[in-house]
Order: C-alpha cells, then structure tokens, then sequence
C-alpha cells in the first residue's frame, strides 16, 4: 500500500478510531488496539473494531498502490496529530513495517498481522429500520445519554433506549434521580419493546462519513411512561442561561468541601419571578424574572439540575411541580420533544436534609424495579 492523504482530515478520523481502542490498550486479545488502513479508489478506509464496537470512517485520499495494513491506533493517531492540517501524509507499507512520513520528517510504525484483529462486527439480521438526520440523530443519542446510570447492579439503566411511542422515535435514558427523553416525530419503525438498549460508551461519536456498530445491552429497559406524572399546574418558565448563573452564584457561597449542594426553588402568582436560595441556610437568596403559573416550592441537588439544563440547550425551560416528593418536570420550550425528570429533595432541617434526599431517590429506584417488573 502507499498512498498520500491530508494530515487534517486523517488525523481526525484517527482519533476517533483511536478513542474505541484506548480502553483495550492492556488487553491480551492481540489486535484490539489496532487501525486497519485500506487504499483503494481515491479513498483511504480506516476501521477500528472492540468487539462491543467497531467504527468505519472513511477520508479521500491519492492511491499510488492500493492494499491495506494494521498498526497501533494510537500511536499513529499521535504520529499523524503532530503534523499541521495541511500538510500531507504519505503511508507506505512495506514487509512488516508502515513507514508514515511528511517532507523532511519520516518515521515507521510496526505492523500489526491483519490475521490478529478480530472479526468485524456487523448487523447479521434487521429486525427494523429507520432514517433520521443528522441533528435528529444527536438529539435522540447525544441528549439523553447524561441521565444513563453508571450502576453496575442496573445493567439495563446503562444506555439509552430506542423505541417506536406513540407514532414517534423516543430515546430514553434513567438512572436513580433522573429521567431524560427525546423525541423525533416522524420516524417510526426501529422497534416497539423494550429491549433495543444501546450502551452509553457507544455514543460519543462525532465523524462526517462514518459507518458504525454497536452491541446491544441485552436485558429489558423499565416502562418509563409508567415514571413520568401528569404536568402539574404550578410551572415557572426562566431564561436557561440566567438560571444557570443564578445556581452558580448560589453554589459560590457553599463551602466547597461539602459533597451535596441543594437549591431551593420557590414561586409565587404574586410575583413573576424564580427565588433560589439554600435549604439549609440564608447565605443565599436570588431571584431570577419568569413567567409563573400557580405557585410551586421544592428543592433539587445543584449539579443534577444544572447538569439536565446544560443539556436541553434552549433558550427557555420550564419547570413543573406539585410541591411534594413526585418527580419534577423540565422542558425546553423551543423544542417540545425535549422532556427531563429530576426527583426533588425534601426540604427538610439541616440534619435530615441528605436522609430525604436519598429517601426520594430511592423511591424513583423503586418505581424503576416496579416498572421493569
């Protein structure tokens, strides 16, 4: 093989290759660190395959002699990001060695036997289908995929779940105090149970031509319609950005050593605006200009909201509460397929106030094995 291709476009394929096979680095099966390189037809095909993942992106380039080779993902990732994007790269492969070069600097690169790299994965039977693009395609993978549990005893919370509902395509993700779901009206088709979980590792890619495949977690998701209530009456509806920084002024004034920081939330009809101050103290009282229904009064964990509201992303959220233990709602008012579920805090003494917490968000834990019963 020997062939010349631009250093900008190769290196960001590279690293997104090579991002797959960090985590196999110290694995005994050989070739799970590997890139394989393939030249033919004015294109450069860079595959990269973990046995739960395997990704194919594909970068024009000019082919002298086609073939292709194997060598370690990341150091050829490295090598190549050290060049400046226009720079040109030429990669040969000669024997046991890829020599990777560019004007006066060359280097060569052991070989990794294309017999070693394990069998590609791919989609042996279609069991459904469906077409989106490409903001479509992040909103339903890339949105939810911050409320994904990391437990290890809930395998199934572990991804983000695709599913046919109500005439929609709906991506959901739990874990054990939130809820995040998005929609796209119009695409039907890819399944209608429970079960197409794609783990939460599988959705961190970012490529302009790329073909890629996941394994499923193979376990049944929780009927989380079963989780979210009937929106309240008590709503308020604030800049996102101003909220924001109101929870981060808030946040200032706490000592930083303490492991849980809970804000409390409270509106009024009288007053069209959002009070934050701290349940457990009055080191802190902020007010943010909304627009408010009925009047609402809970508390939530800082980092779990401020965390759901970077992710919506519009300009405008809502939140609803009925002022209990239930979950809170969060909307995005620019975009209704965008929905989030955070379990509150109770508002309790200073003493008590991390035992509530925990206590409502077992209960949203409860609900879960409830709904996946």
């Amino acid at each position: 093989m020997k062939i010349s291709v631009n250093a900008g476009e190769l290196a960001t394929a590279l690293a997104l290759a090579a991002s797959l096979s960090d985590n196999k680095r110290n694995s005994n099966i050989a070739g799970l660190e590997a890139v394989r390189l393939a030249a033919a037809d004015d294109e450069l095909t860079i595959a990269a395959d973990v046995l739960d993942f395997a990704i194919t992106l594909v970068v024009p380039a000019v082919v002298e002699t086609p073939g292709e080779v194997a060598v370690s993902a990341s150091k050829v990732s490295t090598l190549v990001a050290g060049f400046l994007p226009e720079a040109m790269i030429e990669i040969q492969g000669e024997g046991t060695i890829c020599r990777v070069g560019s004007d006066r600097s060359r280097f060569k690169l052991p070989m990794i036997a294309l017999e070693n790299l394990p069998a590609s994965l791919a989609l042996t039977e279609a069991t459904g289908s469906v077409t989106v693009d490409r903001d479509d395609a992040a909103a339903l993978l890339v949105w939810p995929a911050f409320a994904a549990s990391t437990e290890k005893t809930r395998v199934y919370l572990g991804g983000v779940l695709l599913r046919d509902d109500e005439g929609v395509l709906t991506a959901v993700a739990i874990d054990g105090q939130r809820l995040a779901r998005s929609r796209v009206p119009g695409a039907t088709g890819l399944s209608s149970d429970f079960g197409l979980i794609v783990p939460n590792t599988a959705l961190k890619i970012e490529a302009a031509r790329f073909v890629f495949v996941s394994k499923l977690i193979d376990q049944r998701f929780p009927d989380y319609t079963r989780l979210i209530p009937k929106p309240p009456g008590n709503t308020v509806t604030v800049d996102r950005i101003e909220l924001l920084r109101a929870l981060d002024r808030v946040a200032a004034v706490v000592d930083p050593g303490q492991r849980r920081v809970v804000v409390g939330l409270t509106w009024t009809e009288q007053q069209p605006a959002l009070r934050l101050g701290l349940t457990n103290s009055d080191d802190a009282d902020d007010v943010v200009t909304a627009e408010v229904t009925g009047c609402g009064r809970v508390a939530v964990q800082i980092s779990l909201l401020t965390e759901m509201l970077h992710a919506l992303g519009g300009q405008r959220v809502r939140i609803a509460s009925d002022g209990g233990i239930n979950p809170i709602l969060l909307s995005d008012i620019d975009r209704s397929d965008f929905l989030g579920l955070q379990m509150p805090y109770q508002w309790p003494a200073r003493a008590t106030q991390a035992a509530s917490g925990e206590r409502n968000a077992a209960t949203l834990r409860a609900l879960i094995d409830e709904a996946n019963a």
